[in-house]
């Protein structure tokens, strides 16, 4: 599950290349159902970080979220299996752990909360 949730957030956070920016607005990107996911806003004017549809592979019980500003994307999951979130951004933040928040097995997490998180993941400030 950790293993499928990494696959989906490097797969977002890498693929930034073909992206660009927007106001600050979470999308719930997966709902703990497998299948496509909702792609986030995008526009090729320039007017939103991401240029092109993303089309993200949702695995049962994962619960994800993104975000996007002028500069970068960035993600949250978590499982409804439970432990802790997990998130990346486009700015050098390579997936990992977000803090020491726990998922209790059978809740359903909620992703925009680390989301805050994930757009500082790598950064030493």
């Amino acid at each position: 599950m950790k293993k499928q949730v990494i696959v989906l957030l490097a797969g977002f956070v890498l693929g930034a290349g073909t992206f660009v920016q927007v106001l600050a607005a979470e999308t719930k990107v997966c709902e703990g159902k497998g299948g496509v996911g909702k792609s986030p806003d995008f526009k090729d004017d320039g007017s939103t970080f991401l240029r092109q549809e993303m089309k993200a592979k949702c695995s049962n019980n994962v619960y994800m979220s993104a975000d996007q500003d002028t500069s970068k994307a960035w993600v949250a999951a978590g499982s409804s299996k439970g432990k802790f979130y997990w998130g990346g951004n486009t700015d050098g933040g390579s997936s990992q752990k977000l803090g020491t928040d726990e998922i209790k097995s059978g809740d359903a997490p909620k992703p925009g909360d680390a989301l805050d998180k994930a757009k500082k993941a790598g950064t030493t400030t």
